[in-house]
């Protein structure tokens, strides 16, 4: 078979066979079976699919005698028609050549929405599994800024904002309170009954304008791949809308009986359609005789009301209330999306609305330096359109001219020295952004003095200007104009001073000795040891616990880095630097090179590599260290593994 393919079974680690069963299991097939199976080392890489539960039967007990039930079971997909197998590959594909709409199914896979099928449920807004994967790269780039802007003012939510938001192209949409009160409900609601009822309601009544109609859809977003989820549109009747629920639940599924549950999303509708919806749906349900432990509909009605809390009140097992009072993780959440709106707004130059969000976030969050931070950068890039203004008028720079520059620029260092203030006194978090911004700001600051026309004039210029900044001497031509200033421009050398210092001791902690290394004494060696030794420990403990409940093939170790013997830095070889010497030499031809271990035969890789003494005992690799102590690192070895 390894003849046949023409390669080493060795080299499969990349390779996925697949065992298609359409039809009756027979012999040869079996036989086939079992010579993967003993030459690639295991089913971890060999997949079964079969549609026919029957065909699988047979399948699964030959396939036992090599490899044990639960082995055969994880590695084989049962009972799931080959158009949801098809549309499920193609939905994980890197690249598609077309997108089409997918929706989830019972058995944990998807099926394509056929456009014509999508359209015959009209009273419906159905919510695909892949909705919005077909927006462009061009339309993101111009649009997600503005469609984020509309959106945190106030505009309606839209599918897409949720998918700029989950493919990180935007920030996230916040999950109030509310959003997690639903979560619950559902998750309550679709948990297994022997006395449950066909149709569930969960009520979301909610103050005009607090947000009500996004946490509604955004409960329907966040569980679209595992539930069939829809907006009801207006203007169809209850009988309607029923049967057009009824078939997108069952659209694609092999059994009625077996479907996942609808999600209705039910806007400012009365008690009246909803109960004659709710009629229509259990009439159905009951004339297909359709077995449910779990319901199989819920509505999820968002109303608008002017004291929701009281409607909450009365049925808190079933009600939700949005208002637009926060809860303090909401105020939180809040002005963290003020900072990002004030943001987007210097990004675009408009200032002025960029200050009031600010504004805004910092009186929410008074003692956050990152909002500190981010009302700072509002008046450095406020600064900075001034000054490049400035510069680019041909008149000379007055202090006239020059005074509104001025003002936006101490207070951005204001804003910035609050931020400083601020992040010294959270102990959770560090936030060092307010020292460089205000050094930035105050040396462009700088700059814009000395370049006023009173002290340009060469050296004696730039000397009146020093004997006003660093003494109690104020000039005639800065008097009137900079009179609000100069109490804060007299100390602006010292504050910058401030904040070089600060900077120039943080940095210090990263400052190394790249000189040539002398050799360590014993106890230098042993603090050493000591120190790899519970490094190695930690990263063993830490790799198991991530890695314990991974195949065998997720758990294996790729080598990236190798120990050299040069000096700081040059310790660290990578492997494609070793690769670079085995030229002229296939793929394949290296692999196998690496395996047998004749890459560490070449003179110009074992120099360029730091050989150590060491040994190997029942699968572990033990090096020497000091005092011949033993330094343990547990690794399955193979003849590639030690050289």
């Amino acid at each position: 078979m390894a003849d046949e393919l023409g390669q080493s079974p060795k080299n499969w680690t990349e390779t996925q066979v697949i065992f298609l069963l359409t039809s009756p299991v027979e012999k040869p097939l079996l036989h086939t079976f079992y010579e993967f199976f003993t030459d690639m080392e295991g089913h971890e890489d060999i997949i079964c699919i079969c549609e026919s539960e029957s065909n699988f039967l047979k399948w699964q007990s030959f396939a036992e005698g090599s490899c044990g039930t639960e082995t055969v079971n994880n590695f084989s997909v049962v009972g799931m028609k080959m158009s949801h197998v098809n549309a499920t590959v193609q939905n994980v594909q890197p690249v598609k050549a077309c997108t089409s709409k997918h929706l989830p199914v019972f058995v944990k896979g998807i099926c394509q929405l056929e456009t014509n099928k999508e359209e015959e449920m009209a009273s419906l807004e159905i919510l695909t599994l892949n909705h919005c994967d077909e927006t462009t790269e061009h339309f993101i780039s111009e649009e997600k800024d503005n469609m984020e802007q509309q959106f945190l003012r106030g505009g309606r939510v839209t599918w897409l904002n949720f998918w700029l938001a989950e493919h990180k192209h935007v920030g996230e949409v916040i999950e109030r309170d509310a959003y997690k009160d639903v979560s619950e409900l559902l998750k309550n609601a679709l948990k297994y009954n022997a006395e449950q009822t066909p149709v569930k309601s969960i009520s979301i009544y909610h103050h005009p304008g607090s947000g009500g109609s996004t946490v509604a859809r955004q409960v329907l977003w966040k569980n679209r791949k595992d539930l069939r989820c829809a907006v009801v549109k207006p203007s169809y009747s209850a009988a309607v809308v029923a049967q057009h629920a009824v078939d997108l639940r069952e659209y694609e599924e092999k059994d009625p009986q077996s479907c996942l549950p609808v999600l209705l999303l039910i806007e400012d509708s009365d008690k009246e359609y909803l109960d004659d919806l709710r009629n229509e749906l259990e009439v159905a349900i009951n004339s297909k005789q359709i077995q449910y432990g779990i319901p199989c509909f819920i509505f999820l009605s968002c109303s608008r009301s002017y004291d929701p809390e009281r409607r909450c009140k009365e049925s808190p097992l079933q009600n939700v209330s949005v208002t637009h009072k926060l809860s303090a993780e909401e105020k939180r959440m809040f002005a963290g999306k003020r900072k990002q709106l004030a943001r987007l707004h210097y990004k675009y130059e408009m200032f002025e609305e960029a200050e009031h969000w600010a504004d805004t976030a910092a009186r929410q969050l008074p003692n956050n330096s990152h909002i500190l931070d981010t009302k700072g950068q509002v008046y450095k890039k406020w600064f900075q359109a001034k000054r490049k203004a400035i510069d680019n008028d041909s008149e000379p720079n007055t202090a006239k001219s020059t005074a509104d520059a001025v003002k936006t620029a101490l207070k951005a260092m204001q804003c910035f020295q609050d931020c400083e203030r601020a992040a010294a006194a959270d102990t959770e978090s560090i936030n060092n952004s307010g020292y460089f911004a205000e050094a930035e700001v105050g040396c462009d600051l700088l700059k814009l003095i000395f370049s006023l026309q009173f002290f340009a004039n060469g050296a004696r210029g730039h000397g009146e200007c020093l004997k006003y900044l660093c003494s109690g001497h104020i000039p005639e031509e800065l008097k009137d104009d900079w009179e609000p200033f100069h109490g804060c421009l007299k100390k602006l050398y010292k504050t910058v001073d401030d904040a070089l210092e600060w900077i120039s001791g943080d940095l210090s902690y990263f400052q190394t000795d790249t000189g040539v290394e002398d050799k360590d004494t014993n106890i230098e060696r042993e603090k050493k040891y000591e120190v790899v030794q519970s490094a190695v420990q930690h990263m063993e403990k830490g790799y198991r616990t991530k890695m314990k409940d991974n195949t065998p093939r997720m758990r294996r170790l790729y080598t990236h880095f190798f120990l050299g013997s040069g000096n700081g830095l040059d310790k660290f070889i990578h492997k494609r630097k070793v690769d670079g010497l085995l030229k002229g030499t296939s793929l394949s031809e290296k692999r196998m090179k690496w395996l047998s271990g004749e890459v560490w035969k070449k003179p110009e890789i074992a120099k360029m590599l730091k050989r150590v003494s060491g040994w190997t005992d029942d699968g572990v690799v033990y090096l020497e260290g000091p005092q011949k102590q033993k330094l343990r690192y547990e690794h399955n070895c193979g003849s590639s593994a030690v050289c």
